[in-house]
């Protein structure tokens, strides 16, 4: 808390909840994944750091930091039994440098270059997404721990805000092991900046009317991001398939009491 000035900045709020994804279960996704959600009021700031907003993406970064510090002072001998070697996670607490920053306009521009096959996708909307072939391609280039920032915004929820060219929102994943790990970005600040965002996106306001009503009432400046716990725990034992780091399966179409 005396780190981030927290008299300064705001209070923060932290979570940790179940997030239902409606994807095909694969070696990198489950239907339901646990993620630690922070949500920081006033902290405004993807790229800055100001009196008035903090750099989300360097909290991530501290967070991080912080996770596999503590790791690295208590569960060493467990992390090295799962993964073999502790090699990655004395390299990650090693190197104090800022994580480095990718956006995602040159990661496709890289990934084209490469010249493989079936790393970018093409969507509906005419934009493209990176695959996990291709995520995994990047991570080679660029190295564990690297944010992918500023993607398209009609392929980002309605939530995040749209920068100022009008076509790439404040947004980033951070990559490592076998994707990404963490996303974070800025919210949208009025209302007038979330009918536009759910209209764009096909998706109907009336369920999202509380929120609408807070953005028109009460305008403020937040940025937030969620971890996921298992995509972390990927990187950290160095495991290939995230099926194999669930306590319970949480499949769609399944019904499961322990």
């Amino acid at each position: 808390a005396k780190m981030l000035a927290w008299n300064a900045v705001a209070p923060l709020l932290r979570r940790v909840l179940p997030t239902r994804r409606g994807r095909v279960v694969g070696r990198a996704a489950i239907s339901a994944i646990y993620r630690i959600f922070w949500a920081c009021a006033r902290a405004s700031g993807l790229m800055r750091m100001d009196a008035r907003s903090l750099d989300v993406l360097s909290l991530g970064e501290r967070y991080l930091r912080h996770l596999n510090r503590f790791v690295g002072d208590n569960v060493r001998g467990v992390v090295a039994e799962m993964a073999g070697s502790t090699d990655h996670l004395d390299r990650a607490l090693a190197d104090e440098a800022p994580f480095g920053r990718i956006s995602f306009a040159d990661a496709c521009a890289l990934l084209e270059g490469a010249g493989t096959k079936g790393v970018l996708e093409p969507l509906p909307n005419g934009e493209v997404r990176i695959t996990a072939s291709g995520e995994r391609l990047l991570l080679e280039a660029v190295g564990d721990f690297t944010w992918l920032t500023h993607m398209p915004a009609s392929t980002v929820p309605f939530y995040q805000r749209t920068g100022s060219d009008g076509r790439t929102a404040l947004n980033a994943d951070l990559l490592a092991g076998f994707g990404e790990i963490l996303g974070c970005g800025e919210r949208v600040l009025t209302v007038q900046e979330t009918l536009p965002n759910l209209a764009a996106q096909s998706v109907s306001p009336e369920p999202y009317g509380w929120y609408c009503e807070m953005k028109d009432r009460h305008p403020l400046a937040t940025a937030g991001f969620g971890m996921g716990i298992e995509r972390y725990l990927m990187w950290l034992t160095q495991r290939d398939d995230i099926r194999t780091l669930t306590l319970l399966r949480r499949h769609w179409g399944e019904d499961f009491v322990p």
